[in-house]
């Protein structure tokens, strides 16, 4: 959707959503091709997302992975016929339409888990999670011995914020360190009767 900008209103009332709310006129930027002509196949968006209006909204295709790396979610015809010719991640629309290889950016994201005091007065978390670049974690030699300074208060935990410039592709990777954290202090579930 980034690719369009709103145009204005069908004055004829035509499209309009499953509650029956207009849908406004898009219109392709200057730079873009145009859409697809409308047909069987090509109803516009949001007609060819798979799922019914006032349920719970499905997951998106080719999203999940399975154990043995297989989609868990497969689209269906309609919105396969919807996706654009893409690059790995795009779907439908093409969010990154510059050369990839020469223009990406990967950031190696970890979850940390430690007790953080918030002020002086001692305001703390026992089990504060925030997340961090593993560069910076390196820095430390090991996951263990940054988080034991966090404790210490010899590094102060600032929010992570990545500053991304145009016409370049950047991708986030999340490290399995997340489910560790969360098995270690799931709680038993309960019988509530």
């Amino acid at each position: 959707m980034g690719l369009w900008r709103i145009y204005d209103k069908l004055e004829d009332g035509s499209g309009k959503m499953p509650d029956g709310t207009p849908i406004e006129r898009l219109m392709p930027l200057k730079d873009k091709l145009p859409p697809p002509e409308k047909d069987e196949m090509h109803s516009g968006y949001t007609y060819f997302i798979n799922g019914k209006f006032g349920e719970r909204p499905l997951q998106p295709p080719l999203g999940i992975l399975t154990r043995d790396r297989k989609n868990k979610i497969e689209p269906t015809p309609l919105e396969k016929a919807n996706f654009v010719t893409r690059a790995p991640g795009d779907l439908y629309s093409q969010t990154c339409p510059y050369d990839s290889r020469k223009n990406l950016k990967i950031f190696e994201i970890t979850l940390v888990q430690a007790k953080l005091v918030y002020n002086d007065y001692g305001w703390h978390g026992p089990q504060g999670r925030f997340f961090v670049l593993k560069e910076e974690i390196k820095e430390h030699e090991s996951f263990k011995r940054y988080t034991k300074k966090v404790e210490r208060g010899e590094i102060k935990v600032e929010p992570l914020v990545i500053t991304c410039k145009c016409r370049r592709l950047y991708i986030g990777r999340l490290d399995k360190s997340i489910a560790k954290i969360y098995r270690k202090n799931l709680l038993p579930a309960k019988n509530i009767n």
